[in-house]
């Protein structure tokens, strides 16, 4: 590992990975922000909240074509994937987090 590796390791980040037909229907109604005016590489920032209003999950939404990356800290990952599968419903949507 150089110096370099160094500055760009950000171990306290993860990548939740949303993708398929439904993606961003599917952010939209689950997500704080307004997913749809998000354009084509661009960056906004969204929280996913309970029905009281509680805020469950906060991070950056990235938006690759149709696809989306949601930035989020490493710890809270795992809990916000199986939250968010269990909206899914009939969505044609995955939600993984992203490999390191």
């Amino acid at each position: 590992m150089t110096i370099i590796d160094n500055v760009y390791a950000l171990p306290h980040l993860a990548g939740i990975l949303i993708s398929g037909v439904d993606a961003e229907q599917f952010l939209q109604s689950q997500l704080s922000s307004n997913v749809a005016v998000l354009g084509p590489n661009s960056v906004q920032f969204s929280s996913w909240c309970a029905a009281s209003g509680r805020v469950i999950g906060l991070g950056w939404l990235y938006r690759k074509g149709t696809d989306f990356c949601w930035i989020v800290a490493n710890e809270t990952a795992e809990g916000l994937v199986l939250g968010l599968n269990k909206y899914r419903f009939r969505s044609k949507v995955t939600v993984t987090k992203a490999d390191p």
